[in-house]
Protein backbone atom coordinates (compact mmCIF):
# COMPACT_ATOMS: atom_id res chain seq x y z
CA UNK A 1 0.00 0.00 0.00
CA UNK A 2 3.29 2.60 0.90
CA UNK A 3 4.12 2.25 -2.78
CA UNK A 4 1.22 3.02 -4.56
CA UNK A 5 0.81 6.26 -3.05
CA UNK A 6 3.52 7.78 -4.59
CA UNK A 7 2.49 6.34 -7.90
CA UNK A 8 -1.41 7.66 -7.56
CA UNK A 9 0.15 11.50 -7.02
CA UNK A 10 2.54 11.10 -9.73
CA UNK A 11 -0.67 9.91 -11.58
CA UNK A 12 -3.04 12.60 -10.51
CA UNK A 13 -0.03 15.28 -11.33
CA UNK A 14 0.45 14.19 -14.69
CA UNK A 15 -3.42 14.14 -15.15
CA UNK A 16 -3.65 17.84 -14.18
CA UNK A 17 -1.09 18.79 -16.63
CA UNK A 18 -2.97 16.76 -19.36
CA UNK A 19 -6.06 18.79 -18.33
CA UNK A 20 -3.68 22.26 -18.81
CA UNK A 21 -2.63 21.39 -21.56
CA UNK A 22 -6.45 20.41 -22.97
CA UNK A 23 -7.84 24.08 -21.77
CA UNK A 24 -4.79 25.61 -23.34
CA UNK A 25 -5.15 23.41 -26.79
CA UNK A 26 -8.79 24.30 -26.28
CA UNK A 27 -7.89 28.15 -26.02
CA UNK A 28 -5.61 28.33 -29.02
CA UNK A 29 -8.37 26.37 -31.01
CA UNK A 30 -11.10 29.03 -30.28
CA UNK A 31 -8.43 31.95 -30.99
CA UNK A 32 -8.11 30.54 -34.08
CA UNK A 33 -11.64 29.83 -34.80
CA UNK A 34 -12.37 33.69 -34.29
CA UNK A 35 -9.57 34.57 -36.36
CA UNK A 36 -11.10 32.47 -39.21
CA UNK A 37 -14.17 33.88 -38.68
CA UNK A 38 -13.11 37.47 -38.34
CA UNK A 39 -11.38 36.89 -41.86
CA UNK A 40 -14.14 35.34 -43.42
CA UNK A 41 -16.29 38.27 -42.32
CA UNK A 42 -13.77 40.43 -43.54
CA UNK A 43 -13.76 38.87 -47.02
CA UNK A 44 -17.23 38.51 -47.13
CA UNK A 45 -17.79 42.08 -46.45
CA UNK A 46 -15.18 43.28 -48.88
CA UNK A 47 -16.96 41.28 -51.78
CA UNK A 48 -19.89 42.91 -50.86
CA UNK A 49 -18.39 45.88 -51.33
CA UNK A 50 -16.94 45.29 -54.62
CA UNK A 51 -20.48 43.54 -56.43
CA UNK A 52 -22.18 47.00 -54.53
CA UNK A 53 -19.24 49.01 -56.79
CA UNK A 54 -19.27 46.75 -59.67
CA UNK A 55 -22.96 46.79 -60.25
CA UNK A 56 -23.02 50.90 -60.04
CA UNK A 57 -20.13 51.28 -62.70
CA UNK A 58 -22.18 48.54 -64.89
CA UNK A 59 -25.39 50.80 -64.45
CA UNK A 60 -23.46 53.87 -65.32
CA UNK A 61 -21.91 52.00 -68.16
CA UNK A 62 -25.19 50.98 -69.93
CA UNK A 63 -26.64 54.41 -68.85
CA UNK A 64 -24.29 55.43 -71.43
CA UNK A 65 -25.65 53.44 -74.24
CA UNK A 66 -29.04 54.47 -74.03
CA UNK A 67 -30.85 51.73 -71.65
CA UNK A 68 -32.95 53.13 -69.10
CA UNK A 69 -31.15 52.05 -65.87
CA UNK A 70 -31.09 54.13 -62.93
CA UNK A 71 -27.90 55.96 -62.61
CA UNK A 72 -26.13 57.71 -59.33
CA UNK A 73 -27.69 61.03 -61.50
CA UNK A 74 -31.24 59.85 -61.16
CA UNK A 75 -30.66 59.67 -57.22
CA UNK A 76 -28.31 61.90 -56.31
CA UNK A 77 -29.08 65.89 -55.57
CA UNK A 78 -26.45 68.53 -55.51
CA UNK A 79 -26.99 69.88 -52.17
CA UNK A 80 -29.21 73.25 -51.53
CA UNK A 81 -31.13 72.09 -55.04
CA UNK A 82 -33.65 70.93 -53.01
CA UNK A 83 -35.12 72.73 -50.46
CA UNK A 84 -36.63 70.64 -47.40
CA UNK A 85 -40.21 68.91 -48.14
CA UNK A 86 -42.59 68.58 -45.17
CA UNK A 87 -43.34 65.33 -44.26
CA UNK A 88 -46.24 63.62 -41.85
CA UNK A 89 -42.99 61.84 -39.49
CA UNK A 90 -40.53 62.61 -37.08
CA UNK A 91 -37.17 61.06 -35.53
CA UNK A 92 -38.02 61.32 -32.30
CA UNK A 93 -37.08 59.50 -28.44
CA UNK A 94 -39.50 57.36 -26.60
CA UNK A 95 -39.40 57.79 -22.97
CA UNK A 96 -41.45 56.55 -19.78
CA UNK A 97 -43.37 59.68 -19.86
CA UNK A 98 -43.72 59.64 -23.50
CA UNK A 99 -43.90 56.17 -25.41
CA UNK A 100 -43.49 56.56 -28.74
CA UNK A 101 -44.69 53.97 -31.47
CA UNK A 102 -41.93 53.60 -34.42
CA UNK A 103 -44.02 53.78 -37.95
CA UNK A 104 -42.66 50.56 -39.40
CA UNK A 105 -42.20 47.87 -36.53
CA UNK A 106 -42.55 48.06 -33.14
CA UNK A 107 -43.38 49.94 -29.51
CA UNK A 108 -40.02 51.55 -28.74
CA UNK A 109 -37.96 50.77 -26.00
CA UNK A 110 -37.65 54.13 -23.65
CA UNK A 111 -34.76 56.26 -24.36
CA UNK A 112 -34.75 54.81 -27.68
CA UNK A 113 -34.79 56.89 -31.05
CA UNK A 114 -37.75 56.30 -33.32
CA UNK A 115 -39.36 57.31 -37.04
CA UNK A 116 -42.78 58.25 -35.42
Amino acid sequence: GAAAAPRDEHLEESEEEDDEEDAEEQQQAAATANDDAAKLQKWKTEQQLLLNLRSTFLSEALAKRGLPITTIADVSIADGNKPPEPTDWDCVMATEEEPKSCLYSFDAEPNSKVVA
